[in-house]
């Protein structure tokens, strides 16, 4: 075995030890780490596949200025940070094919989009399990509410409640205040006006993915 397949050996065996933990927090109801482990184990994916970034390796050559040359002007702050802010303000999105709801989010490191789903059944249960759970203007916090219980009898996996979350919050129907917790904003949860804000979700345009 050469040593290029002893490394990727190392590199499957960090992949698969990562998606066993991934397993192991859903498992155990602690999500608040799963995004950060989601992140890793792409990063390990994309190693394997060989798709990761190429690392420039371009040497940087200092050039000497002459006393009182014009020296090149420089991006400010101010542009770079308004640019970051307006990307950042445009995610997550939401549209639907379907019965199933999408989330296309912005990922900063591999600087590219990327998509999650989940079934209308469970943001429909996440939505009947919040009107039975809490009011309008109760602060609430996930971890009080799991878990969800879905219409089989089991419970709805926690990134689809996390999703289904962050959806209402794009929505306008639930609030973040801080570290207290949510708020619901919405003073109707009936299966009726679920029904209307899921019609008001944009349909995904055919044959795109």
């Amino acid at each position: 075995m050469t040593t290029v397949q002893t490394a990727r050996g190392i590199v499957a065996d960090a992949e698969k030890a990562l998606r066993d933990l991934i397993q192991q927090q859903i498992d155990e109801h602690r999500y608040t780490e799963l995004p950060e482990l989601a992140r890793l184990a792409d990063g390990v994916a994309r190693l394997l596949r060989g798709d990761a970034p190429a690392v420039q390796s371009e040497p940087r050559v200092a050039v000497e200025r002459a006393p009182g040359a014009a020296q090149p002007a420089k991006r400010t702050a101010t542009k770079r940070h308004s640019a970051k802010a307006a990307k950042k303000a445009d995610y997550p999105k939401f549209t639907r094919d379907g019965d199933r709801l999408i989330k296309i989010g912005w990922s900063k490191k591999a600087r590219e989009e990327y998509e999650h789903r989940t079934p209308r059944d469970a943001a429909r249960a996440f939505w009947r399990h919040l009107a039975t759970s809490t009011t309008s203007g109760k602060l609430f916090t996930i971890e009080e509410l799991l878990p969800v219980p879905d219409a089989s009898g089991g419970d709805v996996p926690g990134y689809q409640v996390y999703m289904t979350l962050a959806w209402l919050r794009k929505a306008g129907l639930i609030e973040k205040r801080g570290r207290e917790g949510y708020l619901v904003t919405a003073p109707d949860l009936s299966d009726q006006k679920f029904d209307a804000l899921w019609d008001e979700i944009p349909a995904r345009v055919e044959g795109k993915q």
